[in-house]
């Protein structure tokens, strides 16, 4: 009997991807005698032939240009016979592993594991779950390649289809080999089951056949490491071997006052005084399992595929990071209903996909207005609202602490993203790790037991039998009252730790004596700004204790962006703060070493000479680098400052084109085309910025400490115009 498809894969789309393995017969002939896998489980891609297993072209254009259906049959019944063929081979080996032993050898570390995972998940028929674990293996596999041809510094795509159209992948990958996993991975218009399956909308009523389709994707991955292998000259690069830190959580627990390991525990106490309560993880599972039974979040269908992601948490289980990466689709597929529910969306828009457009993804579920074009001609909304200004209702239904945790977690660019990280495989290592006592999963944890109990009715509540560790785990989002991860946020906590990096070399407080420093003061000073507090005032925080310091910084500065004519682009400017703490970690690190070698008369002559000549010129160069965070203090956290410079003054040597002040600049980097919406006078401020500690950098590497005072003058003289200082003659 033929399923019915669900409400979320449309007909079309459904027609596309289902198949009855018995109608499949007529294409027999087609295939008569091909075997599509070779002995050792690889495919033989001759037998992958265009125009009759392959489509002639695989599209990426809109629906109406998509082929039909029954052109990709043919493809499908391959997949069926792929299936077979691995089951007989699994059946002499024993095993995936053994099988494909060859292949997981040249990978790395990680990979291995995470094939090791994928290839259990599919032997005891967990087929959803192996896609989900074998997509992210694939595109690392494939990011990794083209980062092994092209170089690290090289851009390498996110997505799977950008990854397919790189140039450089034919040189590895036969390009039928590429097609066939455009016909299987491409673009909407295609089979395009990852994303059916990554954005929640397969389930297992839909019947899909997911394991023919997973049979096909395992052979497709193991035969492009394979010819990667014999092609490649060099040991593959291998790309994300850490998660990428950007953000910090922190659970309750004792902190240092001292240890630097504890800043970002510190800044969090100081700051939001909202530590993440650690969950039982014993009890986690089963109240989990009872909150999916009465939880009108849990959408119909799902209920077998949330019991199955539970089970990883469970004690015992190796693989907790499963419970995450099969349980992220699943959230967001029920935020996607309740969003075109609550917000009288047309029905189409809880569909994989409609005419010509992409899926209601989480940027625009957790986006404050809605675009018009969501809703029906005739909807009463359209005539209550402007159309530029409609509002996202579901902000007033989840809460906006439920709305800002959502955010830091899945959306924000300095928060750990755990949506789009994971679905790309950029956390695959912690496939390999126990997670269970990472902060970060306790808040990932109690946001999934927050969800499920807000959507249980008030008379259901009053039964809830949840164990105060586990609640506790999930009342601490009510108090979440604001984002932690967006840009104006990461800001202050990088401008913080560069404090924290200058202060903790108690000698700092003899800077004040340079001439540099003070000349910046007093030049400020003049200009009637009491807003730049922190920066120049560093020898009292040198004093201070390191909460105190956090403390007074979190005063200081304003709770959000105050839109000064020079922050227009903050996301730049946290690079160059990375950098300026990048130098004075340098710095000390190198001063703190020469010391402790001193002190154990470690240092041979040469180097103690070297040690006398630096020490008395160290503060006026950290004096150099704080000066730098004046600048930055006084110009973008306070607002109040506007540039003198023309705006429609070019650059001195970048390719910089200024269209007006405040508004669009086109700049060229490298041959591609960004653009940066400051005013000229901030690109030039981030210019000179970022020219001066490039230089600071290499020349206290080279020991070629003279010359930083010629680069130090330098800045000073193409920074004064800018702040209306260059008739000031220094005192």
């Amino acid at each position: 009997m033929t399923p019915i498809p669900r409400a979320y894969l449309p007909p079309f789309v459904w027609d596309l991807v289902y198949f009855d393995r018995h109608s499949l017969s007529s294409y027999t002939a087609v295939t008569a005698g091909t075997n599509f896998l070779a002995t050792n489980g690889l495919l033989v891609l001759d037998a992958l032939q265009p125009g009759s297993v392959l489509p002639e072209v695989v599209l990426h254009g809109q629906v109406t240009t998509a082929p039909e259906p029954q052109d990709l049959d043919p493809f499908k019944h391959a997949c069926v016979e792929v299936l077979s063929s691995l089951q007989n081979l699994i059946g002499q080996e024993g095993s995936l592993a053994k099988l494909y032993s060859e292949q997981l050898s040249w990978m790395s570390e990680s990979s291995q594991k995470s094939c090791e995972i994928w290839f259990d998940l599919f032997m005891v028929g967990s087929f959803d779950q192996a896609w989900l674990v074998g997509s992210t293996v694939l595109e690392q596999l494939l990011g990794t390649i083209i980062c092994s041809l092209q170089g690290p510094d090289t851009f390498v795509p996110f997505l799977v289809r950008d990854l397919l159209s790189v140039p450089c992948l034919t040189k590895c990958i036969p390009r039928r080999l590429i097609q066939g996993l455009k016909t299987m991975l491409g673009s909407p218009t295609t089979l395009n089951i990852r994303n059916l399956l990554w954005h929640g909308f397969i389930t297992p009523q839909d019947a899909i056949p997911l394991d023919a389709y997973g049979a096909m994707l395992l052979a497709m991955t193991m035969t492009i490491a394979s010819t990667a292998q014999g092609k490649l000259k060099v040991t593959p690069r291998t790309r994300h071997l850490l998660p990428k830190l950007y953000y910090h959580l922190s659970t309750q627990g004792g902190v240092s006052d001292t240890c630097e390991e504890d800043f970002h525990r510190l800044y969090e106490s100081a700051i939001y005084d909202l530590p993440i309560p650690s969950p039982n993880i014993i009890e986690a599972p089963n109240a989990l399992r009872d909150l999916v039974d009465e939880s009108a979040f849990v959408t119909p269908g799902t209920k077998g595929q949330w019991r199955s992601a539970i089970h990883h948490i469970e004690i015992g289980s190796k693989t907790p990071f499963l419970f995450v990466m099969t349980t992220l689709p699943l959230i967001e597929h029920s935020l996607r209903l309740l969003f075109v529910d609550i917000n009288e969306c047309k029905e189409d828009r809880r569909a994989a996909l409609i005419a010509g457009e992409y899926y209601v993804t989480l940027d625009v579920i957790l986006n404050s207005t809605i675009p018009a074009e969501f809703f029906s001609p005739d909807s009463p909304v359209l005539s209550k609202y402007d159309a530029e200004h409609i509002p996202n209702e579901l902000f007033v239904a989840l809460g906006p602490s439920m709305v800002n945790l959502l955010s830091d977690l899945f959306l924000l660019p300095y928060g750990p993203r755990l949506r789009d990280r994971t679905s790309h495989g950029e956390l695959n290592i912690f496939l390999g790790r126990d997670i269970r006592g990472d902060p970060w999963f306790h808040c990932y944890l109690g946001l999934v037991l927050h969800l499920f109990r807000q959507h249980i009715p008030a008379h259901q509540l009053a039964n809830d039998h949840l164990t105060p560790a586990c609640t506790r785990c999930e009342d601490w989002i009510d108090q979440y009252s604001r984002t932690r991860f967006d840009e104006w946020s990461a800001l202050k906590k990088e401008a913080t730790q560069c404090l924290f990096s200058l202060t903790k070399y108690r000698s700092i407080a003899k800077m004040l004596d340079d001439g540099t420093t003070k000349q910046w003061i007093r030049q400020i000073d003049r200009q009637g700004c009491d807003q730049a507090t922190i920066f120049p005032d560093l020898e009292r925080m040198s004093w201070l204790s390191t909460k105190d310091q956090l403390v007074a910084c979190a005063r200081a500065w304003p709770e959000s962006n105050p839109q000064s004519p020079f922050g227009s682009n903050i996301s730049a400017w946290i690079l160059i703060l990375q950098s300026i703490q990048v130098a004075t970690d340098r710095v000390t690190t190198k001063i703190a070493t020469f010391t402790e070698q001193l002190e154990r008369r470690q240092l041979s002559s040469r180097a103690r000479r070297q040690f006398e000549q630096m020490r008395p010129i160290i503060p006026g160069l950290l004096g150099m680098l704080a000066d730098c965070l004046v600048l930055i203090e006084y110009l973008v956290f306070s607002g109040v400052v506007e540039s003198t410079l023309d705006n429609t003054t070019a650059l001195q040597g970048t390719k910089t084109v200024a269209i007006s002040k405040g508004t669009t600049v086109m700049t060229s980097t490298g041959g591609d085309m960004a653009i940066d919406r400051s005013s000229v006078g901030e690109i030039q401020l981030r210019l000179r910025i970022t020219t001066f500690v490039d230089k600071f950098v290499s020349l206290f590497e080279r020991v070629k400490l003279e010359l930083i005072e010629s680069a130090w003058e330098q800045m000073d003289r193409e920074v004064r115009p800018l702040m209306g200082l260059e008739h000031i003659i220094p005192e």
